[in-house]
């Protein structure tokens, strides 16, 4: 009975948390936002919208043949780092769903690269590379928290709302990265705009809704309320950052370099959303569980 219990126990310790490893996965994260960033300054192109004047043609200058280079010199440093930072998740002897995570962030900035070179020439290649670039993006932030120590006993919490908040994660991720990839598809001239504007206003809604329940059911819950908190405030700043680039191009204007920011800051923005859609899945599958999950180790006598 005791080894039964000395077991039990000894699965529910915490593992010891890496921090070199989780600075690693935080500094690539900050690569990968510069690179977003550079990557839709480069590639964005306003699409017109029904209703509004056909936007300026971007220009071709010596500044945006600087930023090209530059692009693509960072895509290939962070590529080598990525490729670093699986073969040293490897070494380190930790659990092989998070390995095989890190080698598919491999994979995935490889094809970005190919994605790259195919965009120029394609509108389905530039798709792919956009929405690439959040898929790669949101890894590397899943594989940060993965460098995180597991959650101690007493920090776990039990769910009482119906339907369940890991549910509720599960879809409000389902809906953000629709959301990211029918914004691609419009950058890329695939789609239009209403089935992106419409699924905003559905994002925004379900966002709202599941970090409502999540702040007012676990109020002292200092993890899952900044994450909560971190993921309604950056979904509220990429959907005014939307409909603000919305209203230009309605508006129209002879002047590119609002709408060039506009879009820009939204790119980015929209990869910040995604990440913190996994972020907060990932801290309600880490500490909220369901009621039958709700481990308890039996206190032992002393002899």
């Amino acid at each position: 009975m005791m080894s039964g219990v000395t077991a039990t126990a000894a699965a529910l310790q915490p593992k010891r948390a890496n921090p070199w490893m989780f600075r690693y996965a935080v500094g690539l994260a900050v690569c990968l936002i510069v690179l977003i960033v550079l990557g839709a300054a480069v590639t964005s192109e306003i699409q017109p919208i029904p209703g509004g004047s056909a936007p300026p043609a971007p220009t071709s200058g010596p500044i945006e043949l600087l930023l090209e280079h530059v692009h693509m010199v960072a895509a290939i440093l962070v590529t080598i780092l990525i490729f670093g930072f699986a073969a040293w998740h490897q070494t380190t002897g930790r659990s092989s769903r998070s390995s095989l995570l890190g080698w598919g962030a491999v994979v995935v900035a490889i094809a970005e690269c190919l994605w790259g070179i195919e965009g120029s020439h394609s509108p389905a290649g530039g798709f792919f590379h956009a929405l690439g670039a959040q898929v790669l993006f949101s890894i590397v932030v899943v594989l940060a928290v993965g460098a995180l120590p597991n959650p101690e006993l007493r920090d776990l919490v039990q769910d009482t709302c119906r339907p369940p908040l890991r549910t509720l994660a599960v879809v409000t991720l389902s809906l953000t990265l629709l959301q990211v990839l029918l914004g691609a598809a419009y950058r890329s001239g695939i789609l239009g705009i209403i089935l992106h504007i419409l699924n905003a206003l559905i994002v925004a809604i379900a966002v709202l809704v599941v970090c409502m329940l999540t702040t007012r059911q676990f109020p002292d819950h200092v993890a899952l309320r900044r994450a909560a908190v971190a993921f309604a405030v950056i979904t509220g700043i990429q959907l005014a950052l939307g409909f603000a680039t919305f209203t230009v191009l309605l508006i129209g204007s002879e002047n590119l370099t609002p709408l060039l920011v506009l879009s820009v800051a939204h790119v980015t923005t929209g990869a910040l959303t995604v990440a913190g859609s996994f972020l907060f899945a990932g801290q309600i599958w880490r500490y909220v569980q369901r009621r039958a999950e709700v481990t308890t180790v039996p206190a032992t006598e002393d002899a």
